[in-house]
């Protein structure tokens, strides 16, 4: 048995979000993604557990401890392949600034200085974006989830997000109170990450026998064009005003 740790992913890894059901009712996640790793556990010989409701630095820590095994949707990082096997499965896209769409004088992201800007714990940002924040003399507010992010910026209490184009677009799809609210402008290409998605696999897990079945289990998914089927890109109608996706 293998446990994938996740978090609520909206339109991709859903929790159903009723708090009054008690822990022990609780309903497997569901989406795309889901069934993406039932069909790489049923072609690996493994069983798959899910966790909880995650938040995903957390999930990072217990890859790193081997309390968890698996982890999807992960950017490249030589602190993350310290601790897992990092398996490509997908081209990944890069990050963009979003701003709140009444907000006009903004039109790069040079002009934002000496403001407050949110991003999300754990997610790899590109280096050069990084010193970009201290540079402009930026305040950085780490939020647990996109979600979060997104809320901050609805309320004023944030000036701006830099998100992955894909995940934003599900994440403000799925909520009404965000569509429409948030324009999107592209960040400069020596500031972003533009890199495969990757399957973590934990170097302290306690199966290690399965790495191997798993990378030929995702070698032949990608192959056969499953990943695809598993992994749309969100519609172009249901995106946020101004060029976004992942």
């Amino acid at each position: 048995m293998l446990e994938w740790c996740l978090d609520h992913y909206p339109n991709r890894h859903s929790f159903v979000q009723d708090p009054a059901t008690p822990s022990a009712n609780k309903q497997d996640p569901y989406g795309p993604t889901v069934e993406l790793m039932r069909e790489l556990a049923l072609r690996a010989g493994f069983v798959l557990k899910f966790s909880p409701d995650t938040p995903f630095a957390r999930c990072l820590k217990q890859m790193a401890s081997g309390k968890t095994d698996l982890m999807i949707n992960l950017n490249y990082s030589a602190e993350r392949a310290a601790y897992m096997h990092l398996l490509p499965y997908s081209q990944g896209l890069p990050e963009v600034l979003y701003l709140n769409h009444n907000q006009t004088l903004i039109n790069e992201f040079e002009q934002l200085r000496q403001t407050t800007i949110a991003i999300v714990r754990g997610y790899v940002y590109a280096e050069n974006l990084l010193q970009q924040f201290k540079g402009q003399q930026l305040t950085v507010h780490e939020a647990d989830t996109l979600s979060n992010a997104f809320g901050l910026l609805l309320l004023n209490r944030v000036e701006a997000v830099v998100a992955p184009q894909q995940q934003a677009a599900y994440v403000i799809a799925s909520e009404s109170l965000y569509q429409g609210k948030f324009r999107s402008i592209p960040l400069a290409p020596d500031l972003v990450t533009e890199l495969h998605t990757h399957l973590g696999f934990s170097k302290k897990s306690a199966n290690p026998q399965l790495l191997a079945p798993i990378q030929r289990a995702l070698e032949q998914m990608v192959n056969e064009g499953k990943i695809a089927s598993f992994h749309p890109v969100l519609p172009m109608q249901q995106r946020p005003a101004t060029s976004i996706i992942d």
